[in-house]
Formats: structure tokens, C-alpha cells, sequence
């Protein structure tokens, strides 16, 4: 089985005392998270740098240092099965935050937790949303 290693951000921001998320649109129709390949020499940490600004226009140079959730799942990719492990960190960044999708993705969605939970197609993705959300609310960050 194939093995590949990305690095992802997740971004959100604090409306009403509340986070919300920034999910981006994929062409197949679900959401997703900012993330990708760590190239080689690149660390997790500054491939999930790279890949947010690349696919969100967002610079996001220092992510939390206190949040790191791995979330591993399985796919088919032809005939084969491929084994991926995502490093996901976490950043909040301003509400006027602007949003450039790059041509990977055809949109983008802010979405409260429940309503995130809802529209994930995934669930290690949901899992993912669920450790962040607890991280947040553990550090009573949008209050």
C-alpha cells in the first residue's frame, strides 16, 4: 500500500462568539480542508504553510503552537489503495480575512461547527472539525 504524508491548516475565525471554519469546494462536489503533499526537505509544519497559501491566498506564517491533530485514513486511487496521514495545524485569522481559491478548488464555505458536521462528507474529516473545535473552545478563544 502506497503511503503519502500531507500537511494541512485549519483556518477559522470568531463571528458572535462562535468559530467558524473555512472549508474550500472541490470539484467532485465535497469539502475540504487547506492541505497537501510535504515536499521533500519540507517539514509538516512548513508544507501545511506553503499549501494553505497556495490554495487559499491566505499567509497563515505561524500557526497555533499548541494544536496537532493527525488524521489517517485509506483511499482507492485505480486499482490500488493509498494510505495518507495529514498533520493538521490550526490558525485564527481576522474576519475581514480574504479567501483566493486557487484552480484546485471551484469555492470556498465558512461554516460554524454543527452546520460543518453536517455537510462533511467524511468522517475523519468530521473527526478532524470535532479535535479543533474542542481545542478552541477549550481555550475559550472566541468568547
Amino acid at each position: 500500500m502506497k503511503q503519502l504524508d500531507d500537511g494541512g491548516i485549519i483556518i477559522y475565525k470568531c463571528t458572535q462568539k462562535t468559530p467558524i471554519f473555512l472549508f474550500l469546494r472541490r470539484a467532485e462536489g465535497w469539502l475540504d480542508l487547506p492541505k497537501g503533499h510535504i515536499e521533500k526537505g519540507e517539514t509538516p509544519m512548513q508544507a501545511s504553510i506553503r499549501e494553505t497559501m497556495e490554495e487559499t491566498g491566505i499567509n497563515v506564517e505561524s500557526p497555533e503552537p499548541n494544536f496537532r491533530y493527525v488524521d489517517t485514513y485509506t483511499f482507492a486511487n485505480g486499482n490500488s489503495k493509498v494510505k495518507k496521514s495529514v498533520m493538521f495545524f490550526i490558525k485564527e485569522v481576522s474576519k475581514d480575512t480574504e479567501v483566493r481559491i486557487s484552480n484546485e478548488h471551484v469555492g470556498y464555505e465558512w461554516l460554524e461547527y454543527k452546520e460543518a458536521l453536517a455537510k462533511i462528507k467524511f468522517k475523519d474529516e468530521a473527526d478532524t472539525i470535532k479535535a479543533a473545535y474542542k481545542y478552541i473552545v477549550s481555550k475559550k478563544d472566541c468568547e
